[in-house]
């Protein structure tokens, strides 16, 4: 400013500004933990509040898991061992991935809590105009992981609250129907948990959507996946009466179709023939 032989009514103005820019990142950089927590609690509360008693813990989602797969064992029967085994797989694979769920829920508060307290030194890079953007980032990266947990909280109290009706309405003993049913919700509900919280964060800031956290990746999916199929594998032999029963009425259906198919054929050419015996041509080229 001296070179620019600027008048003090400038010099003032741009120390003002300079003095003013410091002290307000000071004051962030002291209070930057005691911010982002509010903002974090705030999202957190918002997506518990809309699904009135969601589910806010990772202990609330294993809970669930737990109650099934007592209840499957508990209903356990020497005389049909081998459905009895077929249920127990299958309250296993369902245990695991609300597991999945739960340590990605935990993932996910770890996050918070270290960017809270580990990352609010980043807040000290913004008294610079250099580098103050390092310090607005650290803010969007809290809202990021805010917008992730209330999305997450917001699909965990809908999955929880659909799995609590099925286990409600489940009927006594082992039954493999509703388990399969059950283990298709858990799987759903993995991959909506899986995708959807970071898509949300992306929104905000790009780096918290781009690392994953709280994510499992395509090969975790996968493996998840893999657990459910390889639980329906264990117990599709266990039925194996029933579904000769439903591949005889598939191969009969189809059947019954190409005959239609055919009759149907049949009908149309002969009411061509009746229609216009004069042009052979046009029936032949339909």
């Amino acid at each position: 400013m001296a070179l620019r032989r600027a008048d003090m009514g400038e010099f003032f103005a741009e120390f003002i500004r300079f003095t003013i820019t410091l002290g307000f990142f000071y004051w962030l950089l002291l209070h930057g933990p005691v911010i982002g927590k509010a903002i974090i609690d705030s999202f957190r509360n918002i997506g518990g509040q809309a699904m009135a008693a969601g589910v806010t813990a990772p202990s609330g989602v294993l809970d669930l898991g737990f109650a099934l797969a007592f209840k499957t064992y508990d209903s356990m029967s020497f005389t049909n061992p081998v459905v009895s085994f077929a249920g127990v797989v299958l309250a296993l694979a369902i245990l695991v991935i609300l597991a999945l769920i739960a340590a990605s829920l935990t993932v996910q508060f770890c996050a918070a809590w270290i960017l809270l307290y580990a990352g609010c030194v980043l807040l000290g890079f913004g008294g610079s105009r250099w580098t103050s953007e390092i310090a607005i980032q650290y803010y969007k990266t809290v809202l990021g992981i805010g917008m992730s947990l209330m999305t997450m909280i917001l699909l965990l109290g809908v999955g929880n609250s659909i799995l609590d009706q099925y286990f409600t309405n489940m009927s006594g003993g082992i039954q493999l129907k509703e388990l399969t049913v059950v283990m298709v919700v858990v799987v759903i509900l993995f991959l909506l948990v899986d995708k959807l919280p970071g898509l949300m964060a992306g929104i905000v800031s790009h780096g918290i959507g781009g690392s994953g956290i709280g994510s499992f990746g395509a090969g975790t999916a996968m493996a998840a996946g893999g657990v459910g199929i390889a639980a329906g594998t264990l117990a599709a032999p266990l039925a194996g009466a029933a579904m000769a029963k439903v591949g005889t009425g598939a191969s009969a259906l189809l059947s019954r179709i190409r005959a239609g198919q055919n009759l149907a054929a049949s009908a149309i050419d002969s009411a061509q023939g009746d229609t216009a015996p004069s042009s052979p041509d046009v029936g032949g080229s339909v």
